[in-house]
């Protein structure tokens, strides 16, 4: 619907081609639901495409499906398959299924680092949103990034893809992270809600495994410390945004408030709050000690460090120059 209409023809006032609607553009076809100020149907194409601002609400063109609402410079739905696409200064909101009678996002999948019950927002140059498999696809243009975000929780990159059918979450580009992370303070057992921050060079989180793993340059600041490698994979608790487990694979550097730690490997199990750490040498400097070997354990809650040597590198320790040992809170 609109207050205009111009429409072509195939020859002989035959099936319509194209239709070029203006002026307050409505378009509804079953859930899917759009607004504009211009509208062109290419029929032959089964397209439909939005542009300029609704001259009833003001507002640029929008789309919502029931799942996601997107608003865009331009939008160009089509029929079959349905999908929808975006470009220029595109918004969205994707909001959780809901069923009559029943809480908001009761069955919705959604990446476990997201809560299901709340709408998750998203910004990009452009987006790629195929309605039946559920998948968006948000797009930067350099040098700004795609941000997605739900409260505390937030992903920006150069590319950020959501499935909302498997609950994957991931982003490529000079990827940044913040996740609202749960953690049981050792000594009291309380759980605490703290903020991990990640980069890297690209990220992907798999619901199924509960796995989030950054490459390249991966860097990882939270509970189990301050970890740069090449790689890093956290594992988080079945039903709970809480790290199970922590591995980091070459050039790992790990740094807290008692020590840091170089190797090849590193592996902490966030139950015991223990760190094993293999390398060629491992390295550890702690209380003004420089301690190398070939495999390191030590635990997050005690100075306890366990360094055990091969035929190749056998343990050393030397004292560092000059060295103070901080203050403990």
């Amino acid at each position: 619907r609109a207050r205009t209409l111009d429409a072509a023809t195939a020859p002989g006032l035959g099936s319509l081609t194209d239709a070029r609607f203006a002026g307050a553009v409505r378009f509804e076809e079953g859930q899917t639901r759009g607004a504009s100020g211009e509208a062109r149907y290419l029929v032959d194409r089964g397209r439909i495409e939005l542009d300029g601002v609704d001259q009833t609400t003001g507002q640029a063109p929008r789309v919502t499906d029931g799942r996601v609402a997107i608003d865009a410079a331009h939008i160009a739905i089509t029929t079959d398959p349905r999908r929808i696409t975006a470009a220029g200064d595109v918004r969205s909101v994707m909001t959780p299924d809901s069923k009559e009678g029943e809480p908001a996002g009761r069955d919705a999948a959604r990446a476990g680092m997201l809560e299901k019950d709340q709408p998750v927002y998203a910004t990009a140059a452009a987006l790629d949103y195929d309605s039946a498999s559920r998948l968006a696809i948000y797009t930067a243009e350099a040098p700004a990034q795609a941000r997605l975000w739900q409260g505390d929780t937030t992903i920006q990159a150069a590319r950020v893809t959501v499935d909302d059918a498997t609950g994957n979450l991931g982003g490529t580009g000079k990827v940044v992270t913040a996740f609202a992370i749960q953690e049981t303070d050792e000594k009291t057992g309380k759980v605490e809600r703290t903020t991990s921050i990640g980069s890297g060079d690209d990220f992907l989180y798999e619901d199924g495994p509960r796995k989030a793993t950054y490459t390249g340059s991966a860097h990882v600041s939270g509970p189990q410390g301050d970890l740069r490698a090449s790689r890093i994979e956290l594992f988080l608790e079945p039903g709970a945004n809480e790290v199970q487990r922590a591995e980091a694979y070459t050039s790992v550097t790990l740094t807290d408030p008692a020590r840091t730690v170089s190797g090849d490997r590193l592996t902490y199990t966030a139950e015991t709050g223990r760190y094993v750490v293999v390398g060629s040498p491992v390295k550890i400097v702690a209380e003004c000690r420089e301690t190398t070997g070939r495999i390191l354990t030590f635990y997050r809650s005690t100075n306890n460090i366990v360094v055990e040597p091969n035929d190749e590198f056998r343990t050393q320790v030397k004292a560092i120059p000059n060295c103070v040992v901080p203050e403990r809170k």
